[in-house]
C-alpha cells in the first residue's frame, strides 16, 4: 500500500533536546523536591518513558497530583532554550511535505513545541500536532491522528519516525511501519526510502 502519512516525534528526532530535557528535570527536583532527586535520577530513561506523566507515576505512584505535572512542564518551558533542529531536518521536512501529510506527536509541552516549530517556520506543514501536557504521548495520539485524517487505512498508509523503544511499541501496537532515528541514522535527511 502506498504510504501517505508520516508521523514524527519532536525531541531527538527533529530537534536535539533529549539530554537537555533530562538535565532540566534533574534541576527541577534538585530545587523543588530534593527528597525525590535520587529516584528521578535512576528512573528517568527517555527511551522508556513517553511523557512526564509516566515519570510521575514512577516517582509518586498512581495517585500523583496534576499540579506536579503542570509545575514540571512550566519549569521545562522556562529553562528549555538550548534546542535546535538536527542538521538537514528542515530541508527534509520541506521535501516531504510535497508527497506526504505530516503529523507530530511530542512528549514536550504545547508552548515549547509551538515555539520551536514557529521559530523555524515549519509548524504550518503539519496537519496535526499533539503535545503531552494536554494528552500524554501514547497510542492515543495515533488514534487521534487516524480520526483526524478520515482515512480508515491511516495506520497502513503511515510511517512513524521516532527515537525511542516506547515510540516503536506505540507504532507496532497500531501496525504502523516504524523507522528509528538516532541509532544508525543521525538525521531524518539520511532516510532514503521516504
Amino acid at each position: 500500500m502506498t504510504k501517505k502519512y508520516i508521523i514524527f516525534d519532536l525531541d531527538w528526532t527533529l530537534i536535539s533536546s533529549n539530554s537537555n530535557i533530562k538535565e532540566i528535570i534533574f534541576q527541577y527536583f534538585k530545587e523543588h523536591e530534593f527528597e525525590y532527586y535520587d529516584k528521578v535520577k535512576y528512573s528517568l530513561d527517555l527511551n522508556k518513558i513517553a511523557n512526564i506523566q509516566e515519570l510521575l507515576v514512577k516517582i509518586y505512584g498512581e495517585n500523583h497530583c496534576e499540579t506536579k505535572h503542570t509545575k514540571i512542564y512550566d519549569f521545562l518551558d522556562k529553562h528549555n532554550h538550548k534546542n535546535d533542529f538536527i542538521p538537514w531536518t528542515i530541508e527534509k521536512i520541506l521535501e516531504l511535505k510535497n508527497n506526504y501529510k505530516l503529523y507530530l506527536s511530542t512528549g514536550s509541552s504545547t508552548k515549547f513545541a509551538e515555539k520551536i516549530l514557529e521559530k523555524w517556520w515549519v509548524k504550518k506543514y503539519f496537519e496535526k500536532i499533539l503535545w503531552s501536557d494536554i494528552i500524554p504521548k501514547s497510542e492515543e495520539h495515533l488514534d487521534i491522528f487516524e480520526e483526524y485524517s478520515w482515512d480508515k487505512d491511516f495506520f497502513k498508509k503511515s510511517i512513524s519516525i521516532w527515537d525511542s523503544l516506547r515510540d516503536e511499541l506505540f507504532a507496532k501496537n497500531r501496525n504502523i511501519d516504524f523507522i528509528k532515528i538516532w541509532c544508525k541514522l543521525k538525521s531524518i535527511s539520511e532516510i532514503k526510502k521516504i
